[in-house]
């Protein structure tokens, strides 16, 4: 049967039709891949700047980390180190007797004295210095014959008390000499304090 000139304009539209709907699925495809790409390529820089945030953040975690910790160190460090001067300053703030004696004597050793000067020392204190420092018993001066003998000198003990904290002072007639213990252990820990620092903690 011979085609009419309808079927060949109809075969001839189908063709042209398929020939569209070809091109049109390639450049939807075109399309479709740009898009995707498009898409991947925004994941991609969204996915890094997440990462390099996460980074960022982690690293700062971490110097905070290192410095909480250098700061908890240096605070452990501090602390111990103020209950070792702490404890030497129980100590030597509870001598008696022979101990009170010997260490009062290893003070005065240390300065330059006349050897006549008169001792104060604070309420609580005098009982314990007059009981270590001399035989005699308590008056408005009192000779320090147990130390004077250790010490070739002529120290008394005052019955005026002073307003110090611990130790004693020495009154002479140009000036006075103050022993106090808690300014001795405040020396003491400003000359040894990295030194034992160093040896404790290194």
């Amino acid at each position: 049967m011979q085609k009419t000139i309808y079927d060949k304009i109809l075969a001839k539209g189908n063709l042209e039709v398929d020939k569209i709907i070809s091109e049109a699925k390639l450049e939807a495809k075109k399309i479709e891949d740009e898009i995707v790409n498009k898409a991947l390529k925004h994941s991609e820089k969204q996915i890094e700047k997440a990462e390099n945030d996460a980074k960022k953040l982690i690293n700062h975690q971490k110097r905070l980390l290192d410095l909480e910790k250098r700061q908890a160190l240096l605070t452990a460090k501090q602390t111990v180190i103020k209950e070792v001067f702490d404890q030497v300053l129980n100590k030597l703030t509870s001598f008696e007797g022979k101990e009170l004696l010997d260490f009062t004597a290893k003070l005065i050793k240390e300065q330059n004295v006349i050897g006549n000067e008169i001792m104060r020392v604070n309420k609580d204190s005098y009982n314990v210095y007059l009981k270590a420092l001399s035989t005699n018993k308590k008056d408005e001066l009192v000779e320090l014959d147990l130390l004077n003998k250790k010490l070739n000198t002529n120290f008394k003990l005052s019955n005026e008390i002073v307003n110090i904290k611990d130790g004693f002072l020495l009154e002479g007639t140009d000036f006075d000499l103050n022993f106090s213990i808690t300014n001795l252990v405040n020396k003491l820990r400003l000359k040894h304090e990295q030194e034992i620092a160093k040896e404790l903690f290194d």
